[in-house]
């Protein structure tokens, strides 16, 4: 009886275990693309971190995605009312620039409102020459 109670419990600490791999593994895959509306909801998360660098480093990553019209809209929007360094925003401005889906009208968006973005005037001057280059 002993023997049987034994294995029943190794019986199902297996189980146990077995069910919580097989669930590991159902997590999201870091290749996967990410869908618009997640797009979206990062660029939300980040504009939530404390630390500017820990922000401009996420803003930048989702900066390089293929991102559409609304969401590269949210990313400039967020980069002219953030309190960002100005080095931070130009990073993650020229990224935006240089990202091959960025659309002209978001191109003329950062060009017409450079001045509200809040950025020295050498970040400002780099993120203005990245625009003139990718314009011509």
């Amino acid at each position: 009886m002993r023997r049987f109670a034994l294995s029943l419990a190794l019986l199902s600490v297996a189980a146990t275990a077995l069910v919580a791999c097989s669930n590991s593994t159902k997590t999201a895959d870091p290749g996967a693309p990410v869908s618009p509306q997640s797009y979206l909801a990062q660029i939300e998360k980040a504009k939530g971190m404390q630390f500017s660098s820990d922000r401009a480093k996420e803003l930048k990553r989702i900066a390089g995605e293929d991102l559409n019209q609304p969401e590269q809209s949210a990313l400039v929007d967020l980069l002219q009312s953030s309190q960002m360094f100005s080095r931070d925003k130009r990073d993650v401005l020229m990224a935006l620039i240089s990202n091959p889906t960025t659309t002209p009208a978001t191109c003329q968006t950062i060009a017409a409102n450079i001045s509200q973005f809040a950025m020295y005037p050498e970040d400002a001057d780099n993120v203005t020459q990245a625009l003139a280059l990718v314009t011509k």
